[in-house]
């Protein structure tokens, strides 16, 4: 449903969209939730139209949640009331990117419909409206449908540190687009080194700052370089990705904002890495 142009009818509709009502204010905020086999969307919704109330408690309108799931082309209308605010979605039913939009639509003809503040242009005029006419509409909203929770509470859980199967190999290689982790694979020699040290907790703060954080920070210009399509696709694919902006968004951080702000997100990610790895050195009395 395209609400630009759902909204844009002969008769006033409330919305935070247009001036046809002032005030226009039409606000819902959605809680989405799940236990894996289910999607639990509760809608809060917050509005002031004397009308608008009076339509909805004779039963003439009727409140309602549209969904639309472009990735599994799911459609659907759910209607909303005082005594059931929350719906409940099969899990199958959505995947990637979710359009939601609160809506009133009209349950039956209003032959002469009016509205508290209609904008001066409509007069007091009133309208003749059919059943399944949108009288109101909130500003869209979008959420990530991704039936799977594994923020990054160790390192470990999104990055994996392998041996190379090549003698030869004489270079660090990623892999960025394996579906469970990241995987970083080490030269022989250096990945018998880091097996070696990365058990001595003295050195924890130095196996970090060396280690990880070069890591962390190519996975976080690997994220911000992908357009918003790309990136859609990423977190469907790759569960570390998922991880990843869960983190990010967790911490308030956003890869497109300030200056090196990967090298800052790294740095909140990996709690001061290089400090850690300076403290390592100076009780080390190196």
């Amino acid at each position: 449903m395209k609400l630009a142009k759902a909204v844009s009818r002969s008769h006033p509709v409330l919305t935070p969209l247009s001036d046809d009502v002032a005030p226009n204010g039409f606000e819902a905020d959605l809680r989405v939730e799940s236990d894996r086999d289910r999607w639990f969307i509760e809608v809060d919704l917050q509005f002031e139209n004397p009308a608008l109330s009076g339509y909805l408690e004779s039963g003439a309108c009727a409140l309602g949640l549209h969904l639309e799931c472009r990735r599994t082309f799911y459609r659907g209308f759910h209607t909303l009331s005082d005594d059931a605010s929350k719906v409940i979605i099969p899990g199958s039913e959505l995947r990637g990117k979710v359009e939601a939009s609160v809506i009133a639509v009209s349950t039956r003809e209003i032959p002469q419909y009016r509205v508290s503040g209609q904008h001066p242009d409509y007069g007091d005029r009133s309208f003749v409206v059919g059943p399944g006419e949108i009288l109101a509409a909130a500003a869209p909203m979008h959420f990530d449908a991704l039936l799977d929770f594994d923020p990054i509470e160790k390192v470990s859980s999104i990055l994996s540190i392998d041996r190379a199967d090549s003698e030869e190999a004489r270079a660090v290689e990623m892999d960025l687009f394996n579906p469970g982790k990241v995987i970083v694979i080490l030269p022989q020699a250096d990945f018998d080194l880091y097996q070696q040290l990365r058990t001595d907790k003295s050195l924890e703060g130095l196996m970090v700052s060396n280690v990880l954080f070069p890591v962390i920070l190519e996975v976080l210009h690997f994220i911000a370089s992908l357009s918003d399509e790309a990136l859609e696709e990423a977190k469907i694919a790759n569960r570390w990705v998922r991880s990843i902006i869960r983190k990010l968004d967790e911490l308030g951080l956003n890869l497109n904002a300030g200056e090196n702000p990967c090298f800052r997100a790294a740095q909140e990610i990996l709690k001061n890495p290089l400090r850690r790895g300076l403290m390592d050195l100076n009780d080390l009395g190196l």
